[in-house]
């Protein structure tokens, strides 16, 4: 009693609760509703309904009480005791990531080809269903086989065969349930899995999948008892199977008795994956934390350590440094960055890199591997290059401007060693950003090794187009080039229109002036695309690309030497100019004579005597290669998931661009261009959909 009583005085808490026991108390799992298990993977359900490509209707109807009596069968149960998604909740996880990487790798095979368009519509979204299915119960049978689940005091048995976890302590007013792992058990999940199935199923699914004959549903269950190996669905789940468990051995390895604590990158990493996912962080812009470039992925890490300490400290997360440079040498440390080594002398925490749409070199954290802070999409490979610093003074090496610091003077190591960057760390493909912006050039072929000769120029150059001499004008930069094209993509429809201008006409009706704006001739643009001139106009000055008179600000066309035109503000006519002058065909004379817009389906204009031919072909073949993708889709003969509207066929704009370029149909700006040219095709670059009417 004298001692409780002393405790109580001095605060000292009871032994069992601040003082650690070796080996440490089982916690065991909380019985909680198995809807707050859902919740708990709620992203990762949104991305398994879409790539399913199921209405709400169908969704509410076949997907969710799938999904949800699955959490209501495994509950909390790990997945393996000392494997992968060894945690809490690490079956259901496992099984949602499996059956979601499933399906979404479907969206590259086909099914039914023998059978005829209107039937193969109805077969596809059945094999997808069975695929995720087949995917997500793929460990059913390990809750019966792998584990016993008890009360605390061990009096109690969980059947599960029989009542569900949460059925089963609701019954006997237990609040946890503990695990024992049995011995023996590898593999016998598989043959208890489908006997387990009708736990999971609904009759209603089971009704959907038999419709069209048994072929499907016999294939689901061969995949689920691992007995169908040569069967496309198996080979789906198995793949799925092994990047889920590589996934999360990488990136979410618990040590076996978490009680004591949790690795400090694991919070670091978890901050910067909210952040990305917020949008907090942006990218590849102006004011941008995260920048990819060729040579790897980037952080702006002052910036980004003090919204990662800001967020661990909300989060009450203790023993967590703040300084950059400590939790910088913590991810160094642990292999999850990269520092900057130009030689065994100089080797610094930080890199710095140049990216083409800076007028500054940033001070930046190399990455290992974006994908540990990237769940989604990864961002574009923007312009831009390392900048190697020779020699650091006063232990300040790492004093590096930040977006309005004073710029360093780099060394010149230039080419070789950005190419031996280049092929040292190759990246995946861009992908399509969550912003929606769709890029127009996907992919930059390899430019030759001498430049092209510089277009001869018959005619004299013109107080407003500045002639550039020979050495210029045939090494235009690429780079610059590159990070034009760019731009121009980030600008949507404006800047198809401009990139689809320059290629079809070869940049002849746009007039560098003196002062470097650029006169964009559009009477004669929209004749040569078909277009009408208010259409130029409208699509252009909704870009705010137009530079207009302030005191006449509803004026859009300006007049220059007799010639109208368009005149475009100095950003724009800086990207333009930087492709127009790597150009392949010469410059128009200075005043071409001015043409009126011709109605659509009139001759366009022949090209000029310099214009090369073979673009105009490619663009004929892969014209061609589109109508027939246009004819797949309303056939439902695409490898790819069709969603369709009253009016409309729906395809996801991330898997068609894989499925142009993995068969290298054509370029993806040509699909782009053709878009715009018609009007039964429109391209959503917020929501990422590729949309054709009926």
């Amino acid at each position: 009693m004298l001692a409780k009583l002393l405790n109580t005085i001095l605060r000292i808490a009871e032994p069992d609760e601040e003082v650690p026991r070796y080996p440490p108390f089982a916690k065991g799992l909380p019985v909680i509703p198995a809807i707050k298990i859902l919740e708990s993977q709620e992203e990762l359900i949104k991305k398994i309904k879409h790539y399913l490509g199921v209405t709400d209707q169908e969704y509410q109807g076949r997907v969710y009480p799938l999904i949800f009596n699955y959490a209501r069968f495994v509950h909390l149960l790990p997945a393996s005791e000392k494997h992968h998604h060894r945690g809490a909740g690490g079956l259901f996880r496992h099984g949602l990531e499996v059956g979601f990487e499933a399906v979404y790798k479907s969206h590259g095979v086909l099914y039914g080809m023998d059978e005829n368009p209107g039937r193969r519509k109805q077969l596809t979204p059945r094999w997808r269903l069975a695929i995720f299915i087949a995917g997500m119960l793929h460990d059913l049978g390990k809750p019966v086989t792998d584990v016993e689940i008890k009360s605390e005091d061990g009096a109690h048995t969980c059947n599960i065969v029989g009542d569900d976890i949460e059925t089963w302590a609701r019954k006997r007013k237990i609040q946890r349930y503990y695990l024992s792992w049995r011995v023996n058990r590898n593999g016998d999940h598989e043959i208890v899995s489908p006997t387990l199935i009708n736990k999971v199923i609904t009759p209603e699914v089971q009704e959907y999948l038999n419709e069209y004959g048994p072929a499907i549903y016999k294939e689901m269950l061969l995949t689920i008892a691992g007995t169908s190996h040569n069967s496309k669905m198996y080979s789906l789940v198995m793949d799925a199977d092994y990047l889920s468990v590589e996934k999360d051995l990488k990136n979410n390895c618990i040590p076996i008795d978490p009680s004591i604590g949790a690795p400090i990158e694991w919070f670091i990493l978890d901050a910067m994956r909210q952040q990305i996912k917020k949008g907090t962080w942006t990218d590849n812009a102006k004011g941008a934390v995260v920048w990819r470039l060729k040579e790897g992925t980037f952080i702006l890490w002052n910036e980004a350590a003090e919204d990662i300490s800001r967020l661990i400290t909300k989060s009450n997360i203790p023993g967590i440094p703040k300084h950059p440079d400590t939790l910088a040498d913590i991810l160094i440390d642990r292999q999850l960055a990269v520092p900057y080594r130009l030689n065994p002398q100089t080797v610094r925490r930080y890199w710095t890199i140049k990216p083409g749409s800076m007028d500054l070199p940033l001070r930046v954290l190399k990455l290992v591997d974006p994908m540990n802070v990237y769940t989604d999409a990864l961002p574009l490979i923007v312009d831009g290059h390392v900048i190697h610093i020779e020699t650091e003074t006063d232990g300040q090496s790492d004093a590096v401007a930040q977006d309005g610091e004073a710029a360093v003077t780099p060394t010149n190591h230039d080419s070789e060693n950005s190419t031996d960057a280049e092929q040292a760390n190759p990246e995946s493909e861009p992908e399509i950003p969550s912003g929606g912006v769709v890029e127009i050039e996907t992919s930059i072929k390899a430019q030759p090794a001498t430049p092209p000769p510089a277009p001869t120029n018959h005619s004299q150059p013109s107080p407003a187009s500045p002639a550039l001499n020979a050495d210029d004008n045939s090494k235009v930069n690429t780079a610059e080039a590159k990070a034009a094209r760019q731009w121009l993509a980030s600008k949507h429809a404006a800047g198809a229109l401009l990139m689809q201008s320059l290629d079809a006409i070869s940049a002849e009706y746009f007039q560098i002036q003196p002062n470097g704006r650029v006169l964009m001739l559009h009477l004669n643009i929209a004749a040569a695309l078909d277009q009408k001139p208010i259409h130029i106009i409208t699509t252009i000055d909704a870009a705010g690309m137009i530079e207009v008179d302030p005191r006449k600000p509803m004026v859009k066309v300006t007049e220059l030497g007799g010639v109208k035109g368009v005149l475009l503000n100095k950003e724009t006519s800086r990207y333009l100019t930087v492709l127009i002058q790597n150009a392949e065909t010469p410059p128009v004379p200075p005043t071409p004579p001015q043409i009126a817009a011709t109605p659509p389906g009139t001759n366009r204009p022949t090209p000029s005597r310099g214009q090369p031919q073979r673009a105009h072909t490619a663009q004929r073949n892969a014209t061609h290669e589109i109508d027939q993708l246009i004819q797949a889709i309303k056939a439902f003969e695409l490898p790819l998931a069709v969603d369709q509207t009253d009016d409309s066929l729906i395809v996801d704009m991330v898997l068609l661009r894989g499925y142009i370029e993995e068969r290298q149909l054509f370029e993806m700006k040509q699909l782009l261009r053709y878009a715009f040219e018609r009007p039964d095709i429109s391209i959503d670059n917020t929501n990422k959909k590729f949309i054709v009417k009926k």
